[in-house]
């Protein structure tokens, strides 16, 4: 079926992006230890990662206990990671399965609970709704607890895992975030594809409410 949004084809150009080459640390089951997380790190630096991004489903802290701050023995592993590992270190929390995303003392928490890493070396944050319920109105929600937190927590930054992380093209889902412009990338592994530099494309796309899009194809 074809989109309903109007697309432009457009020339592939240079942008300035961040690069985020590296793992996240979110599967299910036992986590890693600290030293597995930096040698895992130090051998990736080899083929050129740059980042390491903490979120295992299995650490209570991360998910189910959110709220709860870490001890300092933890907060001591984040630091030798943050020295010792040579990449970036982010953070990500998923609190989607009991928070209210409107409660001033939630929101608090996410704030108190960002600073405690920031003090040890942690600029990097991540606030992944992937895997959760949604109901009508999450995607606005969402929206508005990320403009909150991105002023909340500054100078550091903040990334953001939606709900819908598998759409290929914009939806209300992802117009009800909020955001004025937004990057779609739509990465295709299919071993029949052609070669990379052959197959990308850029196009600019119109969400439902008329803020601009723009798609990567790739």
């Amino acid at each position: 079926r074809e989109p309903t949004v109007a697309t432009r084809a457009l020339p592939l150009q240079p942008v300035t992006v961040r690069s985020f080459a590296g793992i996240i640390e979110g599967f299910y089951g036992t986590p890693w230890t600290w030293d597995e997380r930096i040698d895992g790190c130090r051998f990736l630096t080899r083929f050129g990662a740059d980042s390491y991004v903490y979120a295992p489903k299995s650490d209570p802290r991360h998910r189910d206990q959110w709220r709860e701050p870490y001890e300092r023995a933890e907060l001591d592993g984040f630091a030798r990671l943050v020295v010792e590992s040579g990449v970036r270190i982010g953070f990500a929390v998923s609190p989607g399965l009991s928070m209210d995303l409107a409660s001033a003392t939630d929101r608090q928490s996410l704030v108190d609970k960002f600073a405690t890493l920031r003090d040890v070396g942690v600029d990097w944050f991540c606030l992944a709704f992937d895997d959760v319920p949604a109901g009508p109105r999450a995607a606005i929600k969402q929206g508005e607890l990320c403009r909150y937190l991105v002023d909340a927590i500054a100078p550091a930054e903040l990334l953001f895992v939606p709900t819908d992380y598998t759409s290929i093209r914009p939806n209300t889902y992802l117009d009800g975030l909020g955001l004025d412009t937004g990057w779609l990338v739509i990465f295709d592994q299919r071993s029949a594809r052609p070669s990379i530099s052959e197959r990308t494309s850029v196009e600019r796309a119109t969400s439902p409410r008329g803020r601009a899009v723009t798609v990567i194809n790739a």
